[in-house]
């Protein structure tokens, strides 16, 4: 019987399953296209409030407010988009060091395994 999952494995798993989805809808353009869509929607949006930013009054804060989240927005998306990727990466690798390591240890020390798997069932997860 395999070992129960913790939740932070669980997370790691799924971010690594979300940068390969991102992969996969990169390679796939179809897939890829609400995305695309609402990053050309942003861009268009940020690149008009950059040049309203150049005519707007001074003294108008709202209307600078309203251009500036406009910009904003655009870079958020792309901040949040680079991160869930690159934590999927991330998150990835250290799972195959993981899985890497675990063969290893079945492999070099079998008993020294198995005593550290009915270890881990006994206490269970608490994650």
């Amino acid at each position: 019987m395999d070992a129960p999952v913790s939740n932070a494995r669980r997370f790691e798993m799924r971010l690594a399953e979300d940068a390969d989805s991102i992969l996969d809808q990169l390679d796939n353009i179809r897939e890829w296209q609400p995305v695309v869509t609402i990053l050309m929607r942003l861009k268009g949006e940020a690149v008009q409030a950059l040049g309203g930013i150049a005519n707007v009054d001074a003294e108008n804060t709202k209307e600078i407010r309203r251009l500036q989240n406009k910009m904003i927005m655009y870079g958020e998306f792309l901040a949040v988009a680079k991160e869930v990727f690159d934590e999927g990466i991330e998150a990835r690798m250290k799972l195959a060091a993981e899985d890497r390591q675990e063969l290893r240890d079945l492999f070099v020390n079998p008993d020294d395994a198995e005593a550290e798997r009915e270890a881990a069932k006994d206490e269970g997860y608490d994650d």
